[in-house]
């Protein structure tokens, strides 16, 4: 079992909402775009794309899922994957190793999902000695076929990873896939970083990054509600939602998290797991550590933006702003732009001195 199939149904709400009402089955009987799902660090991307693919009490809420199925590859998986040869990969000039890891981890997925919708449940099925793509294209034949009705989608998370490594071959299968079965199956990608956009183009891969960029969704930082349904482990779930939340004490703390952390998930759970009090709370270096994270997964220009605003300097209207904008990062409030967390501003402020 996945951890998210316990998640609540109103689970990250905002921006599952935002990446299903993208997906609907007319979706697939028009030219499509693959859609790309871009989020700065720690905004739980990756929990809140596994929750799309298996936990299905939520779809109650969008009836257009009812033929929709998903099949969820994270690229870890394929950048561990060992693919023969002596030093566990096969080089080729042509055919990059970590796209014949992709095709065998595709491989695996599809075969579940073929097993799983015939409710044969099967994990991992083994991967033929001798590989080639044709396999991996039977296998999505026959998914196709025995499941006229359905439509796929393939989830691959952080996809960034992978192109760091290869780009043209992995790129082809992809798309070979999806116009292949143009009408069966569309993909979802999501990427860790805008700043992958900045390095990418800078290495005379524009076409891969346009291609990625079609139909971009950009995560939200979650708003009061939604945090409070955060699950870090179903222990703390069941202390926080039958135990705990109607102490005075508890709803004190919770509220003052979120006055801190903004929604921002890295910032909640060290809250929530600190030993101290929060008001005590200072600019420690786990703190900095994660604020660090999170500014590292922004583009040079974003980075200049935010330096510039926590020195007073005016802003110009521009896509990177507007990107920290839709993120939730910044805020404006009384015609004044503020930041989403007084801990990230005052990290700000720290580094501006440094």
């Amino acid at each position: 079992m996945n951890i998210e199939e316990l998640f609540p149904t109103q689970y990250a709400k905002t921006n599952v909402d935002k990446i299903l009402s993208n997906i609907s089955y007319a979706h697939f009987k028009r030219p499509s775009s693959p859609i790309s799902i871009i989020a700065p660090a720690g905004f739980g991307k990756t929990h809140i794309l596994r929750y799309i693919a298996y936990n299905r009490k939520y779809r109650r809420r969008y009836l257009r899922l009812r033929k929709v199925e998903f099949i969820y590859v994270n690229i870890n998986e394929v950048l561990i994957e060992k693919v023969g040869g002596a030093n566990g990969f096969i080089w080729a000039p042509d055919y990059a190793p970590q796209t014949v890891a992709l095709e065998k981890i595709l491989y695996r997925k599809v075969i579940n999902k073929q097993q799983e919708l015939k409710r044969q449940i099967k994990q991992y099925p083994s991967v033929p000695d001798s590989w080639s793509k044709d396999i991996l294209i039977e296998s999505i034949e026959a998914l196709v076929s025995d499941f006229p009705d359905k439509n796929f989608y393939f989830i691959f998370d952080d996809v960034d990873k992978l192109f760091q490594f290869e780009t043209i071959s992995i790129s082809n299968l992809i798309k070979y896939i999806r116009d292949r079965y143009r009408g069966n199956i569309e993909c979802i990608f999501s990427i860790n970083t805008t700043r992958w956009f900045e390095e990418i183009k800078a290495e005379t891969h524009g076409e891969i990054a346009n291609y990625l960029t079609q139909n971009t969704i950009v995560l939200v930082l979650m708003d009061v509600k939604e945090t409070e349904l955060y699950v870090d482990s179903p222990l703390v779930n069941f202390y926080s939602k039958y135990i705990a939340h109607n102490l005075p004490s508890y709803k004190s703390k919770l509220k003052k998290i979120q006055i801190l952390s903004g929604g921002y998930l890295p910032y909640k759970k060290y809250l929530f797991n600190s030993i101290s009090g929060i008001e005590k709370v200072g600019m420690n270096p786990a703190l900095v550590n994660i604020s660090e994270k999170l500014i590292a997964s922004l583009t040079t220009k974003q980075r200049g933006i935010l330096f510039n605003i926590i020195s007073g300097v005016n802003v110009p209207s521009s896509w990177d702003l507007s990107f920290l904008e839709e993120t939730g990062i910044i805020k404006n409030f009384s015609n004044k732009k503020t930041f989403f967390s007084p801990i990230f501003r005052k990290y700000l402020e720290i580094r501006k001195r440094v």
